[in-house]
């Protein structure tokens, strides 16, 4: 089996799970996501994994399932996901708490996710109104600190989900990660949120303050750094290579 990943190849988990794979028989190209690749280029593989969000890598898989190649997480999944409007329609149907959102901007306290046209950037919070129609405007619901974030796995049997709580980015410059035990609310989130973007990893950015439990972000290119997932990721990897989803 030939996978192309459209991402890094120094990328510090992704890296070893091709590791992973090869000694599985699995042979791993790294391509750049800068790059547009055509359907011709990609004729030798029998998978694609987009790894990193950008326009070159959206059209090549979008082109690429055009002709019939299978991609990992498909172009539909990463559109899903990249528009935060549309993220939180498709999380308020399977019945998933977000926190107000508007691209009007909002009164009071907000949280700013600035975006270009295939690219997320740093939030920041500020007080509102104001409105920039490349920005995504979230209500800011104090939860002291600490974002939970969420790394889905789905295989064939199962979906497995990792929790790391970690300073929030929005607040503190560092980031500081440490896996906690994944509770049924948290596994629940996790298995409604792959059918809810039909994907088969996903990022899940929460909160959980005294008021609940808020779905704040969700990434189909996430990094699983404090996981130790790459085993996982390559059995998600292997299953989608030989259809047996």
């Amino acid at each position: 089996m030939e996978l192309g990943i459209l991402g890094p190849e120094d990328h510090d988990v992704f890296g070893q799970v091709a590791d992973v794979l090869e000694d599985r028989d699995v042979s791993v190209d790294f391509l750049s996501p800068e790059t547009y690749h055509s359907p011709d280029d990609l004729e030798a593989y029998d998978g694609i994994f987009l790894k990193k969000s950008r326009k070159p890598g959206f059209q090549t898989l979008r082109d690429a399932e055009r002709e019939g190649i299978p991609t990992f997480n498909g172009f539909r999944t990463h559109m899903k996901t990249n528009h935060n409007p549309g993220s939180y329609w498709h999380l308020e149907q399977e019945g998933l708490e977000v926190p107000e959102g508007s691209s009007e901007g909002l009164e009071g306290d907000t949280v700013v996710k600035p975006r270009t046209e295939t690219m997320r950037e740093e939030p920041w919070r500020e007080y509102g109104p104001k409105t920039d129609i490349n920005h995504f405007y979230q209500r800011f619901i104090e939860n002291g600190g600490i974002d939970y974030k969420l790394y889905v796995t789905d295989l064939p049997d199962k979906t497995t989900v990792r929790a790391i709580s970690a300073d929030s980015k929005l607040l503190y410059d560092q980031d500081d990660r440490t896996q906690v035990e994944t509770d049924a609310e948290i596994q629940e989130i996790g298995e409604r949120c792959i059918k809810a973007f039909d994907a088969r990893i996903l990022g899940i950015d929460l909160i959980r303050p005294d008021s609940g439990t808020y779905v704040v972000d969700i990434n189909a290119a996430p990094s699983y750094r404090g996981t130790d997932d790459e085993a996982v990721l390559a059995d998600s990897l292997e299953a989608f290579l030989y259809d047996e989803f």
